[in-house]
């Protein structure tokens, strides 16, 4: 269900946390855009929180056409359709076709919880690296080049 001023059809989800005051903030949203006839995205553990907590959702490995959580999860939304659905330009017919060849659609919305900056400060350099969000930032970014779509909502802190 999308209007003239602001057709959004499309919600990628991902959540790190699926507890607490962040996540029910993620949560609420995404309930409110699937109660206003949005699809909402999600991979594995995202997929999950959300059916349990009664919020409608696709699972990524549908939308991407293969299993999306590749290489112990660390590309679950970096993918030709994710990537691809928050950079093609709605007003470019060839941007259309490209898409289409990538079987992506466009994504309207990007709800992201990226990893906390202070997660396993105290452990090794290794479990650091291992816990430095990529795909997050990543699809923030996609979406920011895209200028007007698609929409990324933010907290203060």
């Amino acid at each position: 269900m999308s209007n003239a001023l602001c057709p959004m059809n499309r919600v990628l989800v991902s959540l790190y946390r699926k507890e607490g005051p962040v996540a029910e903030l993620n949560i609420v949203i995404a309930k409110a855009l699937a109660a206003r006839g949005c699809e909402i995205l999600a991979s594995t553990g995202t997929l999950k929180t959300l059916r349990e907590r009664g919020v409608d959702a696709v699972d990524l490995d549908d939308f991407v056409g293969r299993r999306s959580n590749l290489l112990d999860g660390r590309i679950r939304t970096i993918s030709e359709p994710v990537l691809g659905g928050l950079l093609a330009k709605r007003d470019d017919p060839k941007h259309a076709v490209d898409l289409a060849i990538m079987r992506g659609d466009y994504i309207d919305v990007v709800v992201i919880d990226f990893y906390p900056e202070d997660a396993d400060l105290k452990g090794s350099h290794a479990d650091f690296c291992e816990h430095t969000d990529i795909g997050g930032p990543l699809d923030v970014l996609a979406a920011w080049k895209n200028e007007c779509w698609p929409v990324v909502p933010t907290t203060a802190r």
